[in-house]
């Protein structure tokens, strides 16, 4: 069920943008660090806005319902959850605008201790951390100014390098960080993304080895 439940959440992602581009207008000229740093906020309110309506439309043998957190410490931007008889499976959707006139940023995903948790809890044994990693390239070069910007999102966002699950992602593109508490997964290389087969508990084994880095001290295997 939870690759069908990706598969839905690809599609509806590629509807949310059919046809329109996020745009925004200012009443100044705008420049290339600014239209780079408003791009990721605009495109995330913009899944957020739409999101739910096209999940809405897809056929699906049960139901789906989208919830928004209130909270800004919550490690999803928008949860997707699936429920087919006795099945349920809840997406939680992280929304990564990566402006790509800006090569070689590490944005960051989530933090390493709330990701053991999660991986770990029985509890939530049907709950997923998804990557929606949205590449687009403004209408503005990042040496010019513009008070109009269209950010043009790029097909490759919605392909299953572009929606994936975080546990997926190979050891090559994540990144330990030493920040907050237990420290943060940071993506890298985002120009060559490769994603691997791992399991729940094998996620989590990785997790404590960067943990473990970070330390800098190595766990017994």
């Amino acid at each position: 069920m939870l690759n069908e439940c990706l598969t839905i959440l690809r599609s509806s992602l590629r509807r949310c943008f059919a046809g329109q581009d996020p745009s925004i207008r200012a009443t100044w000229e705008l420049s290339g660090r600014a239209v780079s740093e408003i791009g990721g906020r605009l495109i995330e309110s913009f899944v957020l806005a739409r999101l739910p309506h096209e999940l809405s439309l897809e056929p699906f043998n049960g139901s789906i319902r989208c919830d928004i957190p209130v909270s800004g410490r919550a490690m999803e931007d928008i949860a997707v959850i699936f429920e087919s008889g006795q099945q349920r499976v809840r997406l939680l959707v992280d929304v990564k605008g990566h402006n790509e006139y800006r090569a070689g940023s590490r944005p960051n995903l989530a933090s390493i201790r709330k990701c053991i948790e999660l991986y770990e809890s029985p509890d939530q044994a049907s709950d997923e951390i998804v990557v929606f990693f949205c590449r687009y390239q403004p209408s503005v070069h990042p040496d010019h100014h513009a008070e109009s910007v269209t950010y043009e999102v790029l097909s490759e966002s919605f392909s299953d390098r572009g929606v994936f699950l975080l546990r997926s992602l190979s050891e090559a593109n994540m990144d330990p960080a030493n920040i907050g508490s237990g420290g943060q997964i940071l993506l890298a290389r985002e120009d060559r993304i490769a994603l691997v087969d791992r399991r729940r508990e094998e996620f989590v084994i990785y997790l404590r080895t960067l943990q473990g880095r970070l330390a800098g001290r190595r766990l017994p295997p």
